[in-house]
Protein backbone atom coordinates (compact mmCIF):
# COMPACT_ATOMS: atom_id res chain seq x y z
CA UNK A 1 0.00 0.00 0.00
CA UNK A 2 2.75 2.60 0.83
CA UNK A 3 4.25 1.78 -2.40
CA UNK A 4 1.29 3.70 -3.87
CA UNK A 5 1.67 6.86 -1.72
CA UNK A 6 3.08 9.82 -3.57
CA UNK A 7 3.98 11.90 -0.41
CA UNK A 8 5.15 10.44 2.78
CA UNK A 9 2.57 10.22 5.43
CA UNK A 10 3.07 10.68 9.48
CA UNK A 11 -0.07 9.26 11.85
CA UNK A 12 -0.06 10.64 15.21
CA UNK A 13 -2.15 9.50 17.93
CA UNK A 14 -3.38 13.25 19.55
CA UNK A 15 -4.59 12.85 23.20
CA UNK A 16 -5.70 16.58 23.40
CA UNK A 17 -7.67 15.83 19.98
CA UNK A 18 -8.32 12.19 20.76
CA UNK A 19 -8.27 11.58 17.16
CA UNK A 20 -5.20 10.29 14.89
CA UNK A 21 -3.48 13.20 13.05
CA UNK A 22 -2.44 12.98 9.87
CA UNK A 23 0.48 15.35 8.00
CA UNK A 24 2.56 15.00 5.26
CA UNK A 25 6.30 15.82 5.94
CA UNK A 26 7.26 16.65 2.64
CA UNK A 27 4.82 19.89 2.72
CA UNK A 28 7.47 21.97 4.30
CA UNK A 29 5.07 24.91 6.68
CA UNK A 30 2.23 22.19 7.22
CA UNK A 31 2.11 20.05 10.47
CA UNK A 32 -1.16 18.49 10.30
CA UNK A 33 -3.52 17.68 6.92
CA UNK A 34 -6.60 15.64 7.94
CA UNK A 35 -7.47 13.37 10.91
CA UNK A 36 -9.32 10.04 11.72
CA UNK A 37 -11.24 8.70 14.98
CA UNK A 38 -9.40 5.26 14.28
CA UNK A 39 -6.04 4.65 12.93
CA UNK A 40 -7.86 3.05 9.64
CA UNK A 41 -10.06 6.17 9.22
CA UNK A 42 -6.67 8.36 9.04
CA UNK A 43 -5.36 6.19 6.36
CA UNK A 44 -7.88 6.61 4.34
CA UNK A 45 -7.97 10.09 5.34
CA UNK A 46 -4.52 10.83 4.37
CA UNK A 47 -4.60 9.00 1.02
CA UNK A 48 -7.27 11.40 -0.09
CA UNK A 49 -6.24 14.46 1.22
CA UNK A 50 -3.60 15.41 -1.03
CA UNK A 51 -5.24 14.89 -4.26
Amino acid sequence: MTSKLKYQMAIQWSDEDYCFLVGFPDFSGQQWCTHGETYEEAVIQGIEAPG
